[in-house]
């Protein structure tokens, strides 16, 4: 689900389905945020960010219960989300398993980081515990 920003950005949220044993059941215990951003030379193109974690559920599992039916299945974790972005900037969004409607609020820093994430991409030398130049062979 897309949401694209005053700024241009987009934020694109994404599951991880790697659960589908059971008919009409998707698992949707993690949310996944990417940041898109014009290219500086190509209007019509897109930057997108890694992606990173944004949301997950670790409730019950909703599949289990008896009486699950195919039919009007409800799905575990956050739903599909409307966003709003706020006055200041903020973007919050609403989300619902068809139980329960929940807000969020996503955190500045992690639009922040996932906007200049193409630009933290040196390596890391503080701390640093071992270099190996080359694979190590097996």
């Amino acid at each position: 689900t897309p949401h694209r920003f005053s700024n241009g950005n987009i934020l694109l949220t994404t599951y991880n389905n790697s659960h589908l044993e059971m008919d009409g059941y998707t698992g949707r215990r993690y949310y996944w945020y990417v940041l898109g951003r014009p290219a500086p030379d190509h209007p019509n193109k897109v930057l997108w960010s890694e992606p990173e974690l944004g949301l997950y559920w670790d409730g019950e599992s909703l599949s289990d219960r008896p009486g699950w039916n195919v039919d009007w299945a409800i799905v575990d974790g956050p739903g599909y989300p409307d966003f709003c972005e706020l006055a200041d900037g903020t973007l919050a969004f609403v989300e619902s398993n068809k139980l329960t409607l929940r807000l969020h609020f996503v955190d500045p820093r992690m639009l922040y980081l996932l906007h200049e994430q193409y630009r933290l991409n040196d390596l890391v030398a503080e701390g640093l515990q071992v270099h190996l130049s080359t694979p190590i062979k097996g």
